[in-house]
């Protein structure tokens, strides 16, 4: 249908409009078509509306493949928001000259898609996928992902530094998977590869090449970081630029005691460094955000917190007015409820992100 087909130019050319993905949505639903469904569905869950949610995973049950195209198969997961691809992690399906990726990259269905994981794939799989034109927010992780970011003319505004993968420790992966199938079947140890020893392709090597290309990328306005890199990152000439912070590690406690000399930015504490996973949260997952508000900051809790000592929530920054508590069991509620009790202090329970319907391979 040619008005299906301007409406999806639309909603590519216009991601932010739930105008254009609204009326998509009656045209689709009109002709019988059950995406139409899911996106009048997310719409409303987007507002708020979680009455629905059973529905949704249905939807993307039945046709989350055939509305994924080649992705399918390059892929393991994938999160919808608002009746299209928003999150998407990469598998290792298939050899790297491979021409089926080539697909996969064309496929129309990246085109709504803003947050590329890495997944199983490695980085010369990974940056196939940067020339993305609606990729945001991406993960760099080693040379061949690094030498994508540098290359790539995609607005990136986001960039997750998980640690670096030498060359050398992929041989090192390679060998001892090929040593665990052969004595699987019986066969002689196919022997210790030859190593490059290449003093470039060192994770000192590797960060000073990263800092210098983000440097040179003024649309790079957040970073994720592990906590051990963090000092360095600080001293970078253009890290004022930076709106927003993800720090991966344990040390909870000190980084929301030290928002403020953090430059009062967008703060993230999680665990890893990596993008936020498509599937659910793991029992042991924790993420805390501290928002700037006005002259405040509001403050939001998600993941169970199972190895997390509730103390560390008494270092909220004392400019905190509001505590978000995304959907969590009432036990775990209650007592960070206890633990961030303070005068002028609202803490509220609000429920799990709008966007978290993932279709996964099974």
């Amino acid at each position: 249908m040619d008005e299906v087909a301007a409406l999806l130019r639309e909603v590519i050319a216009r991601p932010d409009d739930d105008g254009v993905r609204a009326v998509l949505a009656d045209v689709l639903q009109a002709a019988g078509d059950p995406r139409g469904e899911l996106i009048s569905l997310q719409l409303l869950a987007s507002r708020g509306n979680r009455d629905r949610d059973d529905r949704i995973r249905e939807l993307l049950q039945a046709h989350g493949t055939s509305w994924l195209g080649s992705l399918r198969d390059a892929a393991f997961a994938c999160r919808f928001d608002r009746g299209f691809p928003s999150r998407l992690a990469l598998g290792s399906a298939w050899a790297a000259d491979d021409p089926r990726w080539q697909a996969a990259v064309a496929d129309p269905a990246l085109a709504t898609v803003e947050d590329l994981i890495s997944g199983s794939a490695r980085g010369e799989i990974y940056r196939k996928f940067l020339g993305a034109n609606r990729l945001r927010r991406i993960e760099v992780f080693d040379r061949e992902s690094l030498e994508g970011l540098a290359g790539t003319a995609t607005a990136i505004e986001h960039v997750s530094c998980p640690g670096f993968v030498t060359d050398d420790e992929y041989l090192r992966r390679d060998y001892e998977d090929e040593r665990q199938r052969r004595l699987a079947r019986g066969e002689p140890d196919p022997g210790w590869p030859e190593l490059t020893d290449d003093l470039s392709d060192t994770p000192a090597a590797y960060f000073a090449r990263l800092w210098a290309t983000i440097g040179q990328r003024e649309a790079i306005t957040s970073i994720g970081i592990g906590e051990g890199n963090l000092q360095e990152l600080l001293g970078q000439r253009w890290y004022p630029r930076i709106r927003s912070l993800t720090i991966a590690g344990s040390k909870l406690r000190r980084w929301l005691s030290q928002w403020d000399d953090l430059g009062q930015r967008h703060l993230v504490l999680v665990p890893h460094a990596h993008l936020e996973p498509c599937e659910r949260h793991f029992p042991w997952d924790f993420r805390v955000e501290v928002i700037p508000d006005g002259q405040g900051a509001i403050v939001r809790i998600s993941g169970e917190w199972l190895i997390m000592p509730m103390t560390v929530l008494e270092a909220l920054p004392p400019e905190v007015s509001r505590v978000e508590i995304e959907q969590s069991s009432p036990t775990i509620t209650d007592r960070m409820r206890d633990h961030v009790a303070r005068p002028g202090v609202e803490v509220v329970e609000v429920p799990l992100r709008a966007d978290n319907f993932v279709w996964e391979i099974r």
